[in-house]
């Protein structure tokens, strides 16, 4: 049996800690907390220190738990998903190189859904209070990138500490009643995957196209004379200073340069940026990363199935070259309907392209402003 593990997540003052202290009646379990590393760190938890360093140690902690087969309760914000990706990436690498071979752990993730006005006033009842624009950052990047289990859990649960039905016998019985049968379910659906069906990879080219078209105004993208990436960035821009912006922005899991450049390289070859050659075929994206279904570890996101990060692309494609949409009524809808007049999308797909205004074009800010 794998080792089940905890990863709390929510805005600060929602009650995680709280939450870690019922999980802790239920089990043998470790509590790891950022809080805790820093207090150990520097001898005051108010003590921001250098990540590195409270990353490494976190991380050393939980290999040593690991290898003690003692499950984790990690207690921190998680609030951002590439914060909890990347913790989740570098746990897995440690347990199975430092800790000599050793099985990964599970984890599991409980989001935390308390209101954000409770958790303004359950700060401001406690010793340690933070800025409420923190709790503020932190509970809109939850509503925008919600914990899924494509992240790398095996299940995400959310948790109303404030309602009168919450119970820690629930929430053991969830714990009890956990198992495979889910993902293992989820799996097994139809799905044609393609090169962006992991999770990582997914959101790695939205935010890239985001950051393209705020910061470098791709809907005016000049032309380009070469194919290759290089030639696709322009006024001097080079794939050092965007791999830079992505890591400050949404995290280093983005930032990877030989992955940004096949990125930069893929929507040139469909259209999206650099010199418009007509050679080029018009988003015929073709299934791949059909390896990925045979690995244990592949978990799928919506947009793991071509059909519909097909669709997708097609959207921002034609945002791209239709960015100055009319305004005479709500863009969400005049979106849709130019969409189905320059025949992009059919009536029948007018609800999913709802759900891709909703999930996609607005959190990753590809369509500012859409309401």
């Amino acid at each position: 049996m794998p080792l089940i593990c905890h990863l709390l997540i929510g805005p600060p003052g929602s009650g995680k800690s709280t939450f870690a202290a019922k999980l802790m009646q239920l089990g043998n379990y470790k509590i790891i907390s950022s809080d805790g590393i820093r207090k150990q760190l520097y001898g005051d938890e108010n003590t921001q220190g250098n990540w590195g360093e409270i990353e490494a140690e976190i991380i050393a902690q939980m290999v040593n738990a690991v290898a003690g087969k003692q499950p984790i309760i990690y207690d921190a914000t998680n609030a951002k998903r590439g914060w909890r990706m990347d913790m989740l990436r570098k746990v897995a690498i440690a347990v199975t190189t430092q800790g000599k071979g050793l099985r990964k752990p599970e984890w599991v993730g409980w989001h935390l859904r308390t209101p954000l006005a409770k958790c303004k006033e359950w700060n401001r009842n406690r010793s340690r209070k933070v800025p409420e624009t923190v709790i503020e950052m932190g509970y809109q990047s939850l509503r925008d990138f919600p914990p899924m289990m494509a992240e790398g859990f095996i299940a995400v649960y959310p948790v109303y500490l404030q309602r009168a039905d919450f119970s820690e016998q629930n929430v053991a019985a969830t714990i009890e009643n956990l198992s495979g049968a889910k993902l293992n379910d989820y799996n097994r659906q139809p799905m044609t995957l393609h090169p962006y069906s992991r999770l990582v990879d997914f959101d790695r080219l939205m935010h890239l196209i985001a950051i393209l078209i705020r910061y470098y105004k791709l809907e005016s993208f000049p032309k380009a004379d070469n194919t290759t990436s290089q030639h696709i960035l322009f006024a001097g821009q080079s794939i050092e200073e965007i791999s830079a912006m992505m890591t400050r922005l949404h995290g280093k899991i983005y930032a990877d340069k030989q992955a940004l450049t096949a990125d930069l390289d893929f929507l040139h070859r469909h259209g999206m940026i650099g010199e418009k050659d007509q050679n080029l075929p018009s988003l015929k994206i073709t299934a791949g990363g059909t390896d990925l279904s045979k690995k244990h570890n592949f978990i799928p996101h919506f947009y793991s199935h071509l059909p519909h990060f097909r669709r997708l692309l097609k959207i921002i494609k034609f945002i791209l070259e239709h960015h100055n949409l009319p305004l005479d009524q709500p863009r969400a809808n005049n979106l849709i309907i130019q969409l189905q007049e320059h025949h992009i999308i059919q009536p029948s797909q007018v609800e999913a392209v709802r759900k891709d205004i909703k999930k996609i074009l607005q959190p990753y800010q590809i369509l500012s402003g859409l309401t």
